[in-house]
Parts: structure tokens; sequence; C-alpha cells
């Protein structure tokens, strides 16, 4: 990015203006979303603490069709956004999975209106841990190492190669798991 920037001071152009690489978005708007994403061709990973919120959001700064640009989203074709005011925004692969965390109570209000009538609420995957006791606080760190485990995985992950078709765009990579990883989801 220094060099860029050098090689523009040197040719008279104005520097170009860094992108910010996000893989988790918390607030965002629809725009904001396609603009990230058109930056991240892994995809994004929207975390909403409070799930209802989400819905509770639809059509915030507009009265558009935000529960349908998830459906669309989600049906995993290609996403085009043109605005006037800016550059057209082509994600070929949208990938945004969404996870939140939802009271039992708020549950039946998620499927109200529509929700439930045009899929949106079939994709979602609701899951509900059986019998787990809180646990109690205690001074106890993480053990030696988790930390640092942790993070050579995620790093790995980032760290993988794109494929790229006959015109040299990125495609998805799907990671399949092995024979014993699988074993060992099955087992746990």
């Amino acid at each position: 990015l220094l060099q860029l920037f050098r090689n523009n001071k040197e040719a008279g152009e104005p520097p170009v203006k860094p992108v910010l690489q996000k893989m988790v978005l918390s607030d965002y708007t629809q725009e904001a979303l396609y603009a990230v994403h058109s930056y991240n061709k892994r995809g994004l990973c929207l975390y909403v603490d409070e799930f209802a919120g989400l819905f509770k959001n639809f059509n915030k700064y507009n009265s558009g069709s935000e529960q349908e640009a998830w459906l669309t989203k989600w049906s995993g074709g290609s996403v085009i956004k043109d605005r006037i005011s800016k550059e057209p925004i082509r994600l070929e692969n949208p990938f945004v999975p969404i996870f939140g965390t939802l009271q039992p109570v708020v549950l039946n209000g998620l499927a109200k209106g529509d929700r439930s009538e045009n899929g949106f609420t079939d994709r979602l995957l609701f899951v509900k841990p059986e019998n787990v006791a809180l646990p109690t606080w205690d001074n106890e760190d993480l053990p030696a190492g988790i930390a640092e485990r942790w993070q050579v995985i995620v790093n790995n992950l980032l760290s993988l190669s794109f494929s790229t078709d006959n015109q040299g765009e990125e495609v998805p990579h799907f990671i399949k798991l092995t024979p014993e990883a699988r074993n060992l989801t099955v087992e746990w």
C-alpha cells in the first residue's frame, strides 16, 4: 500500500483510499453490506446479539424490501446494486450467514407477516441446547495455548487462496471435511 501511495504521489495522482477489510458486521445498512462484501470476496458474517433487533431494523432507512434482499442473497444467485450516486456493485456469490441470540418467548414474533410463507423463516436454523446449566464464575484463565491455536486455525483459513475461473475471476472454494473430521463431528 505504501508503494502504491508513493507511485501515485510521483505520478501526481491523489493517493488511493485504503479499504478496511472486514469479516464481521453487526450494525449496517444494506448498501454498506454490499460495499463491504464487494471488497471481501470470501463473504461476511453478520452477528446480531439480539436477533429480534435484525427484524425490527428491517427497512429502518427506507421503506424498501430488506427481507426480500436477504432472500435473494440466500438463494446463491448474483446480486447487482445500481445507484445513481455510486459505482455499481456486483456480487457473483454472496455469502452472508447471520448469527445471533434470541429468547425463546420472542421466537413466534419472527414468523409474523409473510415470513412464514415466503421461506424466510425456513432458511433460519434455530439451535437450543437442552439442559444447559449456567456456568458459575471462576477465576480460571483459558488453558495455555488455546488462544494461539485458535489464531492459527483462523489464519490458516484466511490464507487459503482463491480458485479462479476462465476469466480469472475469483470463485468460491468449498472446504470439505475429511472422513476423520466427519467422524469426529458425528461423535461430538
